[in-house]
């Protein structure tokens, strides 16, 4: 979840443009002396992008806070659910994280050399992890006796 709006920190520069030598800087639309306004300029597939990975984080804050619930209360009937709910977050920020390098290796792929900055490979690493907690939530529901304290303690090691 902090990954994601870390991520969402950085806007639209996703990318590292190094300089072009023997060019005028403003001339090149594409640098970032020259980039997006942040108050939400920009193409609409860059709009769409950042919206998609805005509704990821928004899922995984609610997920976050029904674990809560789910937990303290005792509700293991939203364990499942949580974990529907990222891995429908998941789908939404993969197709965001998609959509971003394609998009924009087409507009860019005459100005050749372009690197991605560390804020895309964060969203990919906060995507891995909530795939993670999806299989973590769909599969807790298993050991609901372990997890709420229903059970015997088993002891590998007894005391003579």
């Amino acid at each position: 979840m902090w990954a994601e709006l870390i991520n969402l920190s950085d806007h639209f520069p996703w990318l590292s443009l190094p300089p072009l030598q023997g060019h005028d800087n403003k001339a090149c639309p594409g640098h970032p002396a020259h980039s997006w306004p942040k108050s939400g300029g920009g193409p609409r597939w860059a709009q769409t992008t950042a919206a998609l990975l805005i509704i990821g984080c928004i899922l995984a804050i609610i997920c976050f806070i029904l674990s809560f619930l789910a937990l303290c209360k005792e509700q293991e009937g939203l364990l499942r659910v949580i974990g529907f709910i990222l891995f429908v977050a998941v789908l939404i920020q993969l197709i965001g994280l998609i959509i971003y390098p394609i998009k924009f290796t087409d507009i860019l792929i005459q100005r050749g050399a372009y690197e991605y900055s560390w804020s895309y490979g964060f969203g990919w690493g906060a995507t891995i992890l909530m795939i993670g907690c999806g299989i973590f939530f769909c599969c807790l529901s298993k050991y609901k006796d372990e997890l709420y304290g229903l059970t015997k303690p088993y002891y590998i090691y007894q005391s003579p």
